[in-house]
């Protein structure tokens, strides 16, 4: 199995692999590192030969897919059998009728906060970001910020942009996900309060460290 991760992560998944999979299954298992994912293309046995299988590898493994080089998992017996898993997890790995991979992490974002600060300061833990908007006068009076990692930088993906639009409930895509969503009237809501944040309530555009912030109280809550 081919596998895309640092070097130390190596040892640990073979490990699992042969406490938990070989002793059930009887399959062996043998992982090998890659660094670069292009070579899985190159690398596609002929047929035949054995089957090769990656991980932590293709992020659109639908590149292997429409190249007939990748098993189309509607048609086997796999089941997921990983925790509960959003169902547009899947999109990315699907082409017409056949999905070509599972998801094997999922990200999400959480609210850090310091419970000193905020007590200190009689704040409560905001909930809506009108909440976070009220609690910025406070926070700025004593020279602390809220941080929202979405400023800056050329390469911001949905999941930055999603923390914004989904509570008001704006869409990046349009209904039959032909076009981008982004001119509905939720959606442009979405833009203008992401741009608000920053422009109008002056949350910072980067941190060079935002854990050394948090630890030393600049920033203590994001």
């Amino acid at each position: 199995m081919w596998i895309n991760r640092p070097r130390q992560y190596l040892p640990i998944i073979q490990s699992l692999a042969d406490e938990r999979f070989t002793p059930g299954s009887g399959v062996a298992v043998t992982l090998s590192l890659i660094t670069d994912d292009g070579k899985l293309i190159l690398a596609t046995p002929p047929a035949g030969s054995r089957t090769q299988r990656s991980a932590s590898t293709m992020r659109w493994p639908f590149d292997m897919g429409i190249r007939g080089a990748a098993l189309d998992l509607r048609s086997s017996r796999l089941r997921h059998r990983g925790g509960p898993v959003r169902p547009g997890a899947f999109l990315p790995f699907i082409v017409n009728d056949s999905v070509y991979a599972l998801p094997e992490t999922q990200d999400f974002w959480v609210l850090f906060y310091r419970k000193d600060i905020l007590a200190s300061l009689h704040l409560t833990v905001p909930d809506t970001w009108d909440e976070v908007i009220a609690m910025l006068p406070v926070l700025q009076r004593f020279g602390m910020n809220f941080y929202l990692p979405s400023g800056g930088g050329s390469d911001q993906g949905h999941l930055q942009h999603g923390a914004v639009h989904l509570p008001v409930r704006g869409e990046l895509y349009s209904p039959d996900g032909l076009r981008a969503g982004i001119d509905s009237a939720q959606a442009l809501r979405g833009i203008r309060l992401m741009s608000d944040l920053f422009t109008v309530y002056s949350l910072p555009l980067q941190t060079p460290n935002f854990y050394d912030r948090f630890r030393t109280g600049d920033l203590p809550i994001a």
